[in-house]
């Protein structure tokens, strides 16, 4: 997966790219315009864009995204610091895959770029069969549902809103789900929360409640009893295993 970062503070730039190369990512570049942008994009292009909405120059990150949505359909994420309404309402038109605030940490980067990685995963799915009128296509069904609930980590999650993402009401949709999953929805939230939260204990050093509370359990012990189930272990002896 290529990875193009549009940022003109270098030790913001030097920190992302050693967060996103250690998940095994290739940086294709690091530049400070969109001008520059645009010339990199032309000579190899990326998967994802990172870009600061903020840049020296006559065209800010906001102008650049609207570049990448309309000519190159590559998904984008923005790089902010900016909080005020108009630059945020700016910013929205262009429909970014996901955001990443300043100060950031390492977990912010990982969970938003995985998030852009399945919303435009999803979108283009849903393009490819918008003129298919037929019967919802269980894999790309359970990827709408994937992307909804990565999107919506941190949040209470119901049923209604799992439904919804899919167009059934709450009675087809359970059925439904569990026929094609083989667990209920219930089930496939806490595995989705579990394998990020696995991703985060063994990629980044954050502390275990902030991990718990970034994807979504009540508490550290919640996330603890779930795990202890799927691998086995505590996070907290997990980490120390697989850090040996």
């Amino acid at each position: 997966m290529r990875i193009l970062i549009v940022e003109d503070e270098l030790l913001v730039a030097k920190g992302l790219s050693e967060i996103l190369e250690a998940r095994g990512f290739e940086i294709t570049d690091n530049v400070t315009s969109v001008e520059d942008a645009l010339i990199s994009i032309n000579t190899i292009e990326p998967n994802i864009v990172l870009l600061d909405i903020s840049l020296n120059g006559t065209k800010d990150g906001i102008d650049l995204g609207r570049e990448l949505k309309s000519r190159f359909n590559i998904p984008f994420i923005y790089i902010t610091s900016y909080s005020d309404n108009i630059t945020f309402e700016r910013a929205k038109i262009t429909n970014p895959y996901a955001y990443i605030t300043k100060p950031f940490k390492e977990m912010d980067v990982i969970l938003a770029t995985d998030l852009a990685i399945s919303n435009y995963i999803n979108k283009e799915e849903s393009r490819q069969n918008s003129t298919d009128q037929s019967s919802p296509v269980p894999g790309m069904e359970i990827r709408k549902i994937r992307a909804y609930v990565l999107a919506h980590l941190h949040d209470t999650i119901k049923l209604s809103h799992l439904a919804e993402t899919v167009g059934l009401n709450v009675h087809h949709f359970s059925h439904y789900f569990k026929k094609v999953a083989g667990i209920a929805p219930y089930e496939y939230v806490i595995q989705l929360r579990l394998e990020v939260a696995e991703d985060l204990i063994v990629n980044t050093s954050e502390p275990l409640a902030q991990i718990a509370y970034a994807t979504g359990f009540s508490n550290q012990s919640q996330m603890t009893k779930h795990f202890k189930v799927k691998y086995k272990l505590t996070p907290a002896k997990y980490r120390k295993r697989k850090l040996k």
